[in-house]
């Protein structure tokens, strides 16, 4: 079978490949690599009952998933990609298979810890219940959202709304000094096609709204069994308290459904890095690569 793009058509099948090996990050959902995939060139293959993914833009494979597989066996793979795609490296390989394999795999690849791209996962629980000394801070913004916004409404995301979040989105932009670079562009892309095809991602959502205008939202769908995965949350700049009250009520409703939030990776940005340290991570799901030596 050939590369192809990631379609609607085929998110049953790739689900499928997906669930098995239920690996909590990010890039192993069907709606980031949907939502994605044309900015990064994303493109997948059966092989041999196993689901392959080529990142092009980064030149890197996904671990092969859909059923236990063997270090000899990712190895044969990486030599069959070197002639297929010219790269017979990996990356966002979970912790476990490295260290099983770490002995053969040490043989054939040079193994790094990717720091960058390894996901926040908390506890819809503390998320939503935000007690202790070190959460304060956050309880304090959500005190003086509520206060300076006393008509704001939680809202579930619906049709309606989707235009409206995508707006803020852009507004949001403006904002940032990174607006007009390839990374924003290429998240901006990513929420166009999250709206463009919500109900058929599957995703939920919640909005907050002050005189029917969205101050917030959040998108989440499901990552594993126990696991949300919370793709998108914007709020206005200028709104204080906006992103705490959003990230609040965003655990709650997960809170009934899941026990951990995947919140994704800080990409390397010190500003994300500290925003998103600062809501007491469980742990992280540690993710490597693994590099043809």
């Amino acid at each position: 079978m050939k590369y192809k793009e990631f379609s609607l058509n085929d998110a049953e099948t790739i689900k499928r490949y997906l669930s098995f090996n239920q690996i909590r990050l990010c890039d192993y959902s069907f709606s980031n690599l949907f939502c994605w995939g044309e900015s990064y060139n994303i493109k997948w293959k059966i092989h041999d009952d196993l689901l392959l993914i080529y990142d092009k833009k980064d030149d890197y494979h996904l671990f092969p998933v859909g059923r236990k597989i063997t270090s000899e066996e990712l190895l044969k793979i990486s030599d069959m990609e070197i002639s297929v795609t010219g790269s017979g490296n990996f990356f966002m390989v979970q912790e476990d298979f490295i260290n099983e394999n770490k002995e053969f795999l040490n043989k054939y690849f040079q193994i790094e810890l990717n720091k960058d791209y390894s996901d926040y996962i908390y506890l819809s629980k503390s998320l939503s219940e935000l007690k202790g000394k070190r959460l304060h801070k956050k309880r304090n913004l959500i005190s003086q959202f509520k206060r300076n916004h006393p008509k704001y409404i939680v809202k579930e995301i619906s049709p309606e709304l989707y235009r409206e979040c995508i707006e803020l989105n852009d507004y949001w932009c403006k904002f940032h000094s990174s607006c007009g670079t390839e990374d924003l562009n290429d998240e901006n892309t990513a929420i166009r096609k999250a709206f463009n095809n919500f109900s058929e991602l599957g995703f939920s959502g919640l909005a907050i709204l002050e005189d029917k205008k969205v101050l917030a939202f959040s998108v989440y769908d499901t990552l594993t069994e126990d696991t949300a995965l919370v793709h998108f949350e914007k709020s206005l700049i200028e709104c204080k308290g906006a992103a705490q009250i959003i990230n609040h009520e965003i655990a709650k409703e997960i809170s009934k459904k899941f026990r951990f939030i995947d919140r994704e990776t800080d990409m390397g940005i010190e500003g994300l890095r500290k925003a998103k340290r600062s809501y007491e991570p469980d742990h992280m799901s540690l993710s490597y690569f693994l590099n043809r030596k």
